[in-house]
């Protein structure tokens, strides 16, 4: 079987001959971008820089091919102010376009900016490794990119005291991400990967702030969970570590006037490892509580 054919029938829950070796986030390292005279920034706004760069996943035996390197180009169409980063740091959003106020306005073309790279970039992997490998595409997902339009702290504590404001702006993300991935199948993506990793801390500078907003929202949702009831609360934010977030949540409880039981502290499973000296990586981090 080709690569593509591989991880396609794994996707289809068919027979395989062995099970794919692939990566369905960005895969570009620096090791990588030095083997090939292609780096970042350059190939975040570049369609054929972007295909080089993402090709040479393949000279490490992977078997996939995916773009972009980032979740931020679909909100920087809305009109959200990026900061494409440097050759070892992925694009930031430096401001968002919509306050709860506003109406979104939904690009009608995904062929412009750089939803319109990328578009290119899969034009280009299609043609050029097409036949033997997939041509994976991420995409925000309908809530990440809500949240990259209005400031995800804002959207979450809006669920509970703005939801029709929520629906607004995930409706308004949704539309577009529907045209979006429609022209990417039409360019020749054989895969839609659809990341919603909402975080408050993207980065260190941001924790104190974040934190205020862990601490909102949580102590805004002991407020509704029935005395006895179990409260579920996750974060993905790299910078905040798990024990960071337990005291967070703690405080928000008890500045709900509840009395937070913890009987179990999960994150992610063992086929997700992270590296030692690299303790972000311990990013997936979930409470379970019992409030009384």
């Amino acid at each position: 079987m080709t690569p593509r054919e591989r991880v396609l029938a794994a996707l289809n829950l068919e027979k395989l001959d062995r099970p794919p070796v692939g990566i369905v986030t960005q895969s570009a390292t620096i090791d990588q971008m030095n083997a090939v005279g292609v780096s970042w920034p350059e190939a975040h706004s570049d369609p054929q820089l972007m295909a080089k760069l993402a090709a040479a996943a393949t000279d490490l035996g992977l078997e996939t091919i995916r773009i972009p390197f980032d979740l931020t180009a679909e909100a920087e169409l809305f009109g959200a102010s990026v900061d494409l980063g440097k050759v070892d740091r992925t694009p930031m959003l430096k401001a968002h376009p919509f306050d709860s106020e506003s109406e979104p306005v939904i690009p009608e073309d995904p062929h412009q900016g750089r939803p319109g790279v990328v578009i290119e970039a899969t034009k280009i992997l299609k043609e050029q490794y097409g036949k033997e490998y997939p041509i994976v595409v991420g995409i925000a997902g309908p809530f990440t990119l809500a949240g990259h339009l209005v400031e995800t702290g804002n959207l979450l504590l809006w669920c509970i005291t703005e939801p029709d404001t929520v629906k607004k702006f995930v409706q308004a993300a949704t539309d577009f991400e529907v045209k979006y991935v429609k022209a990417l199948i039409e360019a020749g993506a054989d895969v839609i990967v659809i990341v919603d990793p909402s975080k408050f801390v993207p980065r260190r500078t941001a924790l104190e702030q974040g934190l205020h907003k862990y601490a909102d929202l949580n102590r805004l949702a002991a407020g509704v969970v029935a005395p006895g009831g179990m409260m579920i609360t996750c974060s993905c934010s790299g910078p905040v570590d798990p024990a960071t977030f337990v005291e967070t949540v703690g405080r928000a409880a008890r500045s709900a006037n509840r009395t937070m039981q913890i009987f179990r502290q999960t994150g992610a499973g063992p086929d997700h490892p992270y590296h030692a000296d690299t303790p972000e990586g311990q990013y997936l981090k979930v409470v379970w509580s019992r409030l009384i």
